[in-house]
């Protein structure tokens, strides 16, 4: 029985994609070759390891078995493969970056803005992620590193994560906006009114579950969705320049905006409203020499957005002061 490393990846790939097609275009390979590698592993072991269903495949029992060593094989092969690329410096040429909605704006694109601008020739990949589905990126080694909300990668022993960014939250509507009309409005005045944006995570969506709320809905998981969810946020701007959606962002998303006279932030600030994400990563593995020059240039740029966002909330909030890492009413 000889068993082919390659083989037991594309079992591995099959099984988790439940489809020919999609670990197929994973594994960068065609359909058929991909049909004709499972075909042979099954042959060399004598049994059959997936089950082709009309609405993809599932692992035999088996199956299930080659598949749960393999991946651990498979792992290991790419650790080692990683080791000697890092000890040879062969892997200085590439980085695969996962983050979050606001960090890739904030400062994930910037900071490989900097780092591109040493390194012309480093080859890149930076996808966005919701802050739920970036574990499972990093898990499954799609990216060498993820930068978003921590909270739930916080909770995985094979995850390691470091806190990098906390900027607190504004809410920002349209001039003429009807919370801009009278009274300085409440928070309860603020959630009757649909928000665009992200998922909240489940540490700050207790503030809202205790109010009727339209700002956002319930879900099956532990965090609340917004009215209005939506992936890019400079797309989300837009549309609350256009009606009465409000968006909740950092100064420095909305600055530009703010300057024009298209956009207009509400006189109340929550302190437990805050962005809070950081490096998530694979627990005891070595970060790539682009990893690390990458990660220097993130934090670099986190602290000038921090230093930014106290000067913009002097200039925009004058009534508001602030109270160690919290801005709150006078």
């Amino acid at each position: 029985m000889a068993l082919k490393a390659s083989q037991l990846r594309h079992a591995v790939e099959l099984a988790r994609h439940g489809n020919f097609h999609q670990a197929a275009e994973q594994l960068q390979i065609s359909q058929a070759g991909l049909s004709r590698s499972i075909q042979s592993l099954e042959s060399n072991l004598g049994t059959k390891l997936f089950d082709r269903l009309g609405s993809g495949t599932a692992p035999t029992t088996l199956g299930r078995l080659v598949v749960e060593r393999g991946a651990e094989i498979v792992e290991a092969l790419d650790d080692l493969e990683r080791e000697v690329r890092l000890t040879l410096g062969l892997e200085v040429g590439s980085l695969a970056i996962g983050a979050g909605p606001y960090p890739m704006v904030l400062s994930v694109m910037p900071a490989l803005g900097r780092l591109l601008a040493e390194r012309p020739k480093l080859r890149v990949r930076a996808k966005q992620h919701d802050w739920l589905s970036v574990t499972d990126a990093v898990t499954h080694h799609d990216v060498d590193l993820a930068v978003a909300e921590i909270s739930h990668a916080k909770e995985l022993d094979h995850l390691e994560t470091s806190l990098i960014g906390q900027h607190q939250l504004y809410f920002f509507a349209r001039p003429g906006h009807p919370l801009l009309k009278d009274t300085p409005p409440s928070f309860d005045d603020i959630v009757r009114f649909p928000i665009i944006g992200t998922p909240v995570p489940e540490r700050v969506a207790g503030h809202f579950n205790r109010r009727q709320a339209t700002t956002y809905r319930t879900s099956p998981s532990s965090v609340l969705r917004p009215s209005v969810e939506v992936d890019d946020l400079m797309d989300a701007l837009a549309v609350v320049g256009q009606s009465d959606v409000l968006i909740v962002a950092p100064f420095t998303l909305a600055e530009e905006r703010l300057d024009q006279g298209r956009l207009a932030v509400l006189p109340l600030v929550a302190p437990w409203f805050k962005l809070s994400y950081g490096i998530i990563r694979i627990r005891h593995r070595s970060l790539s020499p682009a990893a690390s020059a990458f990660v220097d240039f993130l934090l670099g740029e986190e602290a000038q957005t921090r230093d930014r966002e106290r000067l913009l909330a002097e200039r925009w909030l004058p009534d508001l002061v602030e109270s160690g890492d919290a801005v709150q009413q006078k």
